[in-house]
């Protein structure tokens, strides 16, 4: 009797032996699974990280190089339309061309923008101050097509027709380029969220029309002079309206902005 008791327990002890070890075996089993499953997950995570920086990297760097770009071609061609405009007669290529000295000038705000590295109250910081200097370069804009504008209707100035063709071909090529700038602009602002790359594409967007605008006043008054004065109106209209947008957009950077930091402070 005694060693069927003993061999009855011996029997109980390896079952739960046995039940032990399967569990062990089964616990150990499943933390090798959980341990590899987040090696995964956090391998995936880094990747993610690394890849939203190397995108975020590449589109700050095509935000640079659209700004040199625009800072060369918008400063070289805004010079000689302001010559060209002179000499013609032609409001609308005058326009472009101050519109254009300006846009290098917004374009250079820009590239303070996005050079140099920092936290994100530092971007932050720089993109409220290139966004305030752009509204001044939208005032400077606006004050000079009005005021030339004006004294262009006021003196009864009509544009010289001997020089059209090339007049025509300037501002077709020139507002080309700046309205593909311009895209370029609205396309990386908005994978950036960057509102300073994003208002720096309206100047240039004005100036594209300005070009656009200086043709279709020119055909026009060479097939009726009575409206000799559309050109003038035209550059009357894209006065007013960066005068609108920048004073938008000054009192949406001052007075209605959402951090109340003093400008001096951020560097």
């Amino acid at each position: 009797m005694d060693k069927q008791e003993e061999s009855t327990q011996y029997l109980e002890y390896r079952e739960i032996m046995v039940l032990s070890s399967s569990y062990n075996s089964v616990y150990n089993t499943l933390q090798v699974t959980e341990a590899k499953n987040g090696e995964i997950e956090n391998g995936e995570a880094d990747n993610a990280t690394n890849l939203n920086s190397s995108k975020g990297n590449q589109l700050r760097t095509a935000a640079l190089v659209v700004s040199w770009l625009s800072v060369l071609f918008a400063f070289f061609t805004g010079v000689a339309a302001i010559v060209l405009g002179q000499l013609w007669e032609n409001q609308s290529l005058f326009g472009y061309g101050l519109d254009g000295v300006l846009d290098s000038l917004s374009s250079v705000a820009v590239l303070w923008r996005f050079y140099g590295s920092g936290t994100s109250a530092v971007a932050e910081a720089k993109e409220r101050k290139a966004c305030i200097v752009i509204a001044v370069f939208f005032f400077a804009s606006a004050l000079s097509l009005i005021v030339k504008s004006t004294v262009a209707i006021v003196n009864n100035t009509k544009e010289d027709e001997e020089s059209r063709i090339f007049s025509d071909t300037f501002s077709v090529v020139c507002g080309s380029v700046a309205f593909g700038l311009a895209s370029s602009k609205v396309y990386i602002g908005r994978k950036l969220e960057s509102r300073s790359l994003l208002t720096d594409s309206i100047i240039t967007y004005v100036g594209s029309v300005m070009s656009f605008l200086g043709v279709l006043g020119l055909e026009l008054y060479r097939s009726d002079d009575r409206v000799w004065y559309l050109d003038a109106v035209f550059g009357l209209v894209c006065g007013f309206f960066l005068c609108a947008f920048g004073m938008k957009l000054m009192v949406d950077m001052t007075c209605h902005y959402k951090n109340k930091e003093p400008l001096l402070t951020a560097s």
